[in-house]
């Protein structure tokens, strides 16, 4: 449409689902449920409903929502909100402008020494936040 009207169009995507060895979750998973978290981070919508759609197919959907249940949740933004209400987890916190670095900000102000933090990572730009 655009360049029939004569626009010239450059592609640039910004967003990109990345594949994560099933392993790594399953494991990561199990270590949770293992050592519940004192508060989950959850970064994406997409991530928390595909992490959650693992966990019921692996059998531990309802041993996780119930872990989740018990800690305290921050979202990212609104999506990451809705994806966690969508679950039952309604979050008890979640930032304003999307961007992970006000959850950092708000976890330092909460305090976060002797918390256990299960942080749902989305990319590579959570290294300066982990």
């Amino acid at each position: 449409m655009l360049r029939g009207r004569g626009a010239a169009v450059l592609l640039a995507p910004t967003v990109q689902t990345d594949s994560v060895a099933e392993e790594l979750v399953h494991a990561a998973t199990v270590e949770l449920l293992r050592s519940p978290p004192d508060l989950l981070v959850a970064s994406t919508a997409v991530g928390m409903r595909a992490w959650i759609a693992l966990a019921w197919s692996w059998g531990l959907g309802g041993d996780l929502l119930e872990v989740l249940e018990h800690s305290g949740r921050l979202a990212r933004g609104a999506k990451a909100a809705g994806a966690l209400a969508a679950e039952g987890l309604a979050p008890h916190w979640r930032a304003t402008s999307e961007r992970l670095d006000e959850v950092g900000e708000e976890l330092l102000r909460r305090g976060v020494k002797g918390q256990r933090i299960a942080v749902q990572v989305h990319g590579t730009d959570t290294d300066a936040f982990i």
